[in-house]
């Protein structure tokens, strides 16, 4: 966990834009784009090994719902309806939802 810190300043000191460090609660996250504008992310595991075999028992289809949630947000959006942004039904990110506060106080 520290490298990954250590990783997001470094980049930062170079002027690289960086969200996170995300808490998916299994692994912590970075994410940030190379210079040919593609998406990156960098992950430091914070489960056991054993908590990490419970989740892969059911990432298949925690995966294909968010598809399928997807799916639906852009079809809505293709038709004029539906929100802008796909949001989760639940919130991994606390540190997005402050920084969207602090914006809009």
């Amino acid at each position: 966990m520290e490298h990954l810190e250590r990783t997001k300043a470094e980049l930062e000191k170079h002027g690289v834009e960086v969200i996170g460090v995300t808490d998916h609660h299994i692994f912590k996250s970075i994410y940030f784009f190379d210079p040919n504008g593609i998406r990156l992310e960098l992950t430091a595991q914070v489960a056991s090994e054993m908590r990490m075999l419970e989740e892969s028992r059911h990432a298949h289809a925690r995966l294909a719902q968010w598809t399928a949630r997807k799916a639906q947000w852009r079809a809505e959006r293709a038709a004029g309806r539906g929100p802008q942004a796909l949001k989760p039904q639940v919130n991994d990110r606390p540190e997005v939802a402050a920084r969207a506060a602090a914006k809009a106080g």
